[in-house]
């Protein structure tokens, strides 16, 4: 509260000598502490749950929206926020946990991302893929990998990497 008092009283001394025209020589060092400045955010649609477990179905239907900030994003229609429904990726996520993801058809091998299989089920799980086959794979050891091979492959389609899980506390 000190410090907000000092800066509003040297911005004020500072309008009140431009109003004066006179030359400004300031020897006051402001600090500003980033959490006291009010961040700029975005809207972010929330879709249905998606399965981090046996499969959700994937109706794409927005079921609301989350202010996040806006240096988390590039672009905020290239984005969507994602509650997940399911424990095959605890510890990293839990079951209703909110994930921020960059709508994205491709992933390196190795992220984790939301993908569709035959354009209804939809996961979160860590994409792994050679020339030949793709694995979706859970980080609770519970749940044994999903492995798709040959034509197969083709019934995985990546909507998007994870980028981040929104804490709500």
């Amino acid at each position: 509260e000190g410090d907000r008092k000092q800066f509003i009283n040297i911005v004020h001394n500072l309008i009140e000598r431009t109003n004066n025209t006179e030359d400004i020589n300031t020897q006051h060092k402001i600090v500003i502490k980033k959490s006291s400045i009010p961040q700029a955010t975005v809207s972010i649609p929330i879709y249905t749950p998606t399965a981090a477990g046996f499969g959700h179905y994937a109706d794409n239907e927005i079921i609301g929206y989350e202010e996040v900030p806006a240096e988390w994003v590039d672009n905020s229609e290239d984005y969507c926020i994602i509650r997940v429904d399911g424990d095959s990726m605890n510890p990293k996520f839990d079951d209703n946990d909110l994930l921020l993801v960059k709508n994205q058809d491709s992933v390196d091998s190795g992220t984790v991302a939301v993908v569709l299989v035959d354009g209804e089920k939809s996961f979160v799980k860590k994409v792994v893929y050679d020339k030949d086959w793709i694995e979706l794979v859970s980080i609770n050891p519970e749940y044994p990998p999903l492995r798709f091979e040959g034509k197969d492959v083709e019934r995985v389609r990546v909507f998007g990497t994870v980028e981040r899980c929104i804490d709500k506390q």
